[in-house]
Formats: C-alpha cells, sequence, structure tokens
C-alpha cells in the first residue's frame, strides 16, 4: 500500500500579539490569554445562572 506524503502544514501567525508580563519573581504571564480566560470563564456562568432558572432541579448544584 502506498501512501502519499502529507503537506507540510504551514503556520499561520496569530492575529494577536501575545507578550509575556512578570507576574510574580520567577512567574510570567500572557496577559492577552489571561483575559480571553475571564471573558470565557463570564460566559460560562452567565449561560449556567440563565439555564438554572427555574428549574428547580438544578439547585441541588448550586
Amino acid at each position: 500500500m502506498d501512501r502519499k506524503p502529507s503537506k507540510k502544514l504551514k503556520k499561520k501567525p496569530l492575529p494577536i500579539e501575545l507578550t509575556y508580563q512578570q507576574v510574580e519573581l520567577g512567574r510570567t504571564a500572557i496577559p492577552t490569554l489571561d483575559r480571553a480566560f475571564d471573558i470565557l470563564f463570564d460566559e460560562v456562568l452567565r449561560r449556567r445562572e440563565l439555564n438554572t432558572k427555574g428549574c428547580p432541579q438544578n439547585d441541588i448544584d448550586n
């Protein structure tokens, strides 16, 4: 069985600039990703709140 070699994927540049920021001595963070996770977490909480309103069986989780 002959396989054709797969084409090498080209790396695409990210549309955002990632910079590192020192948070504590010896630790770094990427502020852009931190902000993205904050937005995602807020959205998850908002959707969970919308889904649990008016559903008494979901009150057990809270």
